[in-house]
């Protein structure tokens, strides 16, 4: 991992909370390599009191003026299923 470029926490009830981290990766990463590193960091966080759920969504290396809603071509971030928030 190379950076972090997002994170968003979501409370999800008492003492509880559901993280979701957009981290940059290593372009010269194989696919296996990407996917150990996100499952670690996935159980690491996972064996904390407060965490609910985490998930870790790598994206390739930032680019100069890179940001996270710039249209970059990033997978967006996982949502709760689309239940309806009343929005």
């Amino acid at each position: 991992m190379t950076g972090i470029r997002e994170i968003l926490i979501t409370f999800v009830g008492p003492s509880q909370v559901w993280v979701v981290a957009r981290v940059d990766v290593d372009d010269g990463l194989t696919g296996a390599e990407v996917e150990s590193l996100v499952r670690g960091i996935e159980s690491n966080m996972k064996q904390l009191e407060y965490f609910y759920r985490a998930d870790v969504v790598p994206i390739g290396g930032a680019q100069a003026g890179d940001s996270p809603r710039d249209g970059n071509g990033a997978a967006p971030l996982p949502t709760d299923g689309g239940a309806d928030d009343g929005r």
